[in-house]
């Protein structure tokens, strides 16, 4: 039964956050996974990344300010996009996106340490290993896989395998700055500033 009453649908500028801007939370949060994934980020997703949290950020805190203050009922749609932040920021903040990748792509890695080691795969020729664009090396007994589309400006990221136990170190310009740091078994990230 009608009772003659009309319906007024609330203007979107004063609804909470809605299902877009959590879709947009959501994208931003999984380019950010993914550059998280590569050995040493990746510096042009990152300012993607910021730009996109910043977005967000500032639409999701501009629509919660006027959906409350034009209506005093609680809706969890003020929830989801923080939620989506808080756990990416968790997933990134425990390492997960890199363990995850270094699970599926060690096995590759495995191999072509070998085939490397063995002559068989040629040095210094780009190629990609296990999902990452690398280029192979011999240096001090080690094998070291230049990581391409990692880091920033002013440095190289390795990835060395080290399979009799051989001391891993860099070999950049500023080893006060270079670091060597374990990953698992015999295999190490180098980062080298020049």
């Amino acid at each position: 039964m009608h009772d003659g009453s009309v319906e007024v649908s609330t203007p979107r500028r004063r609804r909470p956050p809605g299902w877009a801007l959590a879709a947009f939370t959501a994208l931003v949060g999984g380019v950010w996974i993914y550059a998280e994934s590569k050995l040493g980020g990746d510096m042009l997703l990152g300012f993607a990344v910021l730009l996109g949290i910043a977005i967000a950020g500032l639409t999701w805190f501009v629509r919660t300010v006027l959906a409350l203050s034009h209506r005093r009922a609680w809706s969890p749609m003020f929830l989801v996009a923080p939620l989506i932040g808080a756990v990416t920021v968790a997933t990134v903040w425990l390492g997960i996106p890199f363990q995850a990748r270094w699970a599926l792509a060690r096995p590759a890695f495995e191999r072509a340490a070998q085939a490397t080691l063995s002559g068989e795969l040629p040095l210094h020729e780009n190629r990609t290993i296990g999902g990452y664009e690398v280029s192979p090396s011999i240096t001090d007994g080690t094998v070291r896989f230049m990581m391409w589309g990692s880091g920033g400006l002013m440095d190289i990221h390795y990835l060395v395998y080290a399979p009799d136990g051989t001391t891993v170190r860099a070999h950049g310009e500023h080893p006060d700055r270079n670091t060597v740091e374990h990953i698992d078994g015999p295999w190490w990230h180098v980062m080298e500033i020049f």
